[in-house]
């Protein structure tokens, strides 16, 4: 995979080849927000790249005072993205734009349930998303997935990828562990037609780049 990409499951390629150059997106555990593809000392960034190589800009979010890296198109909050009414003032206060083009989730189990109902408060909605929801790890985990899904279901998006596995080699190979979710009224049926679940995610992107 290209060097202009950095997160290690290539949730940052999926993101680019939906959208394209100058999206908007926000990332909710930034972790380190300059990590690069590879690293092992931290957690690799899903849209540093986005930002340096393909002029995308956003809001970040951790409970870790990581900051924002030198990202000068993006802005760092610290904030525990369990606090749904912190997150949605945030969103009010520095967000133009009432629909973005991407969302990236990736937080401890009980975040993810909270950051939806900020961005449903906030939002008119987003076009793309990746959610960790690592329901292979137990009861919880697999609770908020099936939670999460429901959310999302029922205010029309459509999960274009469920259950993506990882890659032989990974301590967790051929777990669930993410679902790729997108906005129907983004994008063609053509897009929709590649839906499958229980993909290693290199499969999920060959798939976009076929089309």
């Amino acid at each position: 995979m290209s060097s202009s990409f950095y997160s290690r499951e290539l949730q940052d390629v999926f993101a680019h080849k939906l959208i394209g150059d100058n999206g908007f997106f926000l990332d909710f555990g930034s972790s380190n927000p300059n990590g690069c593809r590879g690293e092992r000392n931290g957690l690799c960034s899903n849209t540093a790249a986005l930002e340096k190589n393909f002029g995308w800009k956003g809001l970040l979010f951790d409970i870790y005072n990581f900051g924002a890296g030198g990202r000068k198109s993006s802005k760092f909050f610290q904030v525990d993205c369990k606090e749904t009414q912190k997150i949605s003032q945030i969103l009010d206060e520095n967000l133009d734009l009432k629909t973005v083009d991407y969302v990236s989730i990736d937080t401890e189990w009980n975040a993810t349930l909270p950051i939806l109902d900020a961005l449903f408060a906030s939002l008119e909605g987003f076009k793309v998303m990746t959610l960790e929801h690592d329901s292979f790890r137990g009861a919880h985990y697999a609770q908020m997935k099936e939670e999460s899904r429901e959310k999302l279901f029922s205010r029309g998006y459509f999960l274009l990828f469920g259950d993506i596995r990882l890659e032989e080699g990974h301590r967790h190979a051929k777990k669930p562990w993410e679902d790729w979710w997108i906005n129907p009224s983004a994008f063609s049926k053509e897009v929709q037609l590649l839906q499958e679940n229980d993909l290693p995610y290199m499969e999920c992107i060959s798939r976009l780049e076929a089309l």
